[in-house]
């Protein structure tokens, strides 16, 4: 299933740059995951039971040869995501798994910062970001088009100050 998802256009724009080029490099970097040998946590994201997306935790402080060149603390939370379902996106469910999701690690890890690192391009999850709470921070400077990051941030006040006015939205509707 994540490898199918994996092949969709619409995320395979930003995720196939830095996923596995094969099936089995799929399954042996999620086997990594799942057993905790890779600092990634991974998650599916579920809808009434059913998995709709995917969705990887981690502590940015893993990650000291991405951190030291973004100007990162590591003493945050990070995410990676995708909703597989194109027709379920543009409903408003990204800035509510994205809020609810960080708010769960910056729990889970006694944190209270967490970072999002799309890509400039990356209009529709930047815009859905911001929706979760996250702030721009900064953007990297690359001739790789991939590597031309738009750095947010967001603290756990900010998550769930958004999550309120998502889900008062939501009851307004």
């Amino acid at each position: 299933m994540l490898w199918e998802w994996l092949q969709r256009p619409h995320v395979a724009a930003w995720f196939a740059h830095f996923s596995p080029s094969t099936y089995e490099g799929m399954v042996q970097e999620q086997t990594a995951k799942r057993d905790g040998t890779e600092a990634s946590s991974p998650y599916l994201i579920l809808m009434d039971g059913v998995p709709v997306g995917y969705i990887q935790g981690y502590r940015w402080g893993d990650f000291p040869e991405i951190t030291g060149p973004l100007a990162l603390s590591g003493e945050a939370v990070g995410a990676d995501l995708y909703i597989a379902d194109p027709e379920l996106l543009g409903r408003g469910l990204g800035p509510r798994i994205v809020a609810t999701f960080y708010l769960r690690l910056m729990d889970e890890m006694g944190l209270d910062l967490g970072f999002i690192d799309p890509e400039v391009d990356n209009t529709r999850a930047i815009r859905a970001y911001e929706k979760a709470g996250f702030t721009f921070l900064h953007t990297t400077d690359s001739d790789e088009p991939r590597d031309r990051l738009y750095l947010m941030q967001a603290s756990r006040d900010d998550l769930e100050r958004a999550l309120r006015t998502l889900e008062r939205r939501s009851a307004d509707q």
